[in-house]
């Protein structure tokens, strides 16, 4: 019996849903939940990483004006 791994469409998992939308053996289905989910904290961490960095920049930016 195969469980199709379920993927939410949001922004995060928009561009690793082709990699994981896949069918897979009962017994393979927490490894694939493992992975989907370390990509997706991975993907989330690093957009925040970017947009604290864009944030940051422009308030050291806009400081120098002073």
């Amino acid at each position: 019996m195969c469980l199709r791994l379920m993927i939410l469409d949001t922004p995060y998992t928009t561009a690793i849903q082709d990699r994981f939308t896949t069918t897979a053996k009962q017994g393979d289905q927490a490894t694939l939940d493992h992975v989907w989910l370390s990509t997706k904290l991975e993907m989330t961490r690093s957009m925040y990483s970017d947009q604290i960095n864009k944030d940051y920049n422009a308030i050291s930016s806009s400081t120098n004006f002073f």
